[in-house]
This record gives C-alpha cells, sequence and structure tokens, in this order.
C-alpha cells in the first residue's frame, strides 16, 4: 500500500516539476532609455515569442528600426514624426541570431524593450547568453566643460558613455566618417549618465554643444584578455 502510494506521489510530483518547466510567461529580457537618438546594445531572443515594446516618455517624435544581423534585415517598427506621446509594440516569431535597435528621438525621452514567451528552460538560456557577453573597458577618456570635439578611432564595435558634471542644457553628438549622425543625446542636470552602442569600426568625431557645463566621456570596448 505504501509502495503504491510513493509511486502515485512522485508520478504526480514529476508532472507537477515537468509543468513548471514548460509554463510559459512573458518576460522582459532587455530595456534601454534614451534622450535623444542611438542603438542598443545587440542581443538574442529564445522564446517562441518576443516582442518590442516601445514609449516616449513625453511628448515628441519617435522611430524605432530593428536590424537583424543574421536575416540581413532592416525593418522599421514605428515613425511617429509627430509631437505626441507614442507607445505601443511589434511581435514577432522567433529567429536565430544577433539583433539590435536604432532608436530617433527627442530631449523629451524614450525607453524601448524586449519581452519574451519563454518557459524556465528559455529563461535560463537567456541568463546564460548575458552571462557569457564580453566585459568592456575603457579605451579612452576625455573631461572638460564647454564646447569640444575629438576624434576616435575604433578597430571594432564600441560603446560611448558620457557623464554630466554640473547642471545645464548639453548635447553630445557622435558622426561617422560619412558625416552621419550615430549619436545624439541631451542633458540638463548634474550626474546623468547615458550613453549608446556603435557597431561598426571606424574614424567617428564626437561633438558636445554647451556654454560651461562640466562632462566626462569614455569610449569603451571588448576587454582584451592577452593584456590582462
Amino acid at each position: 500500500m505504501l509502495k503504491n502510494f510513493l509511486c502515485v506521489f512522485f508520478v504526480l510530483f514529476g508532472l507537477a516539476c515537468g509543468a513548471q518547466v514548460f509554463e510559459q510567461h512573458w518576460v522582459e529580457t532587455f530595456a534601454w532609455q534614451g534622450f535623444g537618438t542611438g542603438y542598443t546594445d545587440k542581443f538574442e531572443v529564445f522564446g517562441a515569442r518576443w516582442r518590442v515594446r516601445y514609449r516616449t516618455l513625453n511628448p515628441g517624435p519617435l522611430s524605432v528600426t530593428l536590424f537583424d544581423s543574421k536575416e540581413a534585415q532592416v525593418l522599421p517598427l514605428v515613425s511617429r514624426p509627430v509631437k505626441r506621446r507614442t507607445m505601443g509594440y511589434e511581435q514577432f516569431k522567433h529567429s536565430f541570431g544577433e539583433k539590435f535597435l536604432f532608436v530617433e528621438g527627442s530631449m523629451g525621452g524614450w525607453r524601448v524593450s524586449v519581452e519574451e514567451y519563454v518557459d524556465s528552460v528559455e529563461e535560463w538560456k537567456h541568463k546564460r547568453w548575458v552571462n557569457d557577453q564580453p566585459d568592456l573597458e575603457r579605451k579612452a577618456v576625455w573631461a572638460g566643460a564647454g564646447e569640444r570635439e575629438f576624434t576616435y578611432e575604433a578597430d571594432g564595435a564600441w560603446k560611448l558613455e558620457y557623464e554630466q558634471k554640473s547642471d545645464g542644457l548639453m548635447q553630445i553628438q557622435a558622426f561617422n566618417q560619412a558625416g552621419e549622425l550615430v549619436f545624439d543625446s541631451f542633458g540638463s542636470k548634474n550626474g546623468l549618465q547615458s550613453g549608446g552602442c556603435i557597431h561598426t569600426a571606424g574614424s567617428y568625431t564626437v561633438k558636445i554643444t554647451t556654454s560651461d557645463v562640466a562632462w566626462c566621456v569614455y569610449a569603451l570596448q571588448t576587454l582584451d584578455k592577452k593584456s590582462h
């Protein structure tokens, strides 16, 4: 009798565990926020379905474009040039390969995120992928106050970060060698930290427009493990 009871117990326990493993739910796996224009980090998805959710933080224009490296696709998701609040999402089926977003907004601010419909195994795969991403190190640092323009030579993908050191309106832009805008951000408060990714090697011009605001700018690239 006891043996039969234990058999039933373990069968039910196994079914319950299996149900938890394969129970799917929506979860936010990536998110970015900015004030202007820029590229997000690269990301991969593991859920059977996934979506890009977007919204403006204040009334203002918003454009979001999805770049799919494996499929060699460029997909416009939303383009709202009018100065009003915008929110929504675009949903997709699972596809392999790295992806990233290009967001064009205003100083009113925006937020974009990736949500995936995953079970616990797929969620674990996502966390492992995030943990496996290489560390970044600072390759160059610039600091000062007021307007400035300088050049950075990138031998691969890199990330531009900045920190505002005093109150006042400041704009920081980055242009590639062809003069195309790849990053544009606004700030007004001391302590603001922001940045964006640039996914192509090359020569870039970074331009800071302000009156007497103090700032610090960093160029980061993948950590060179051979030198550590």
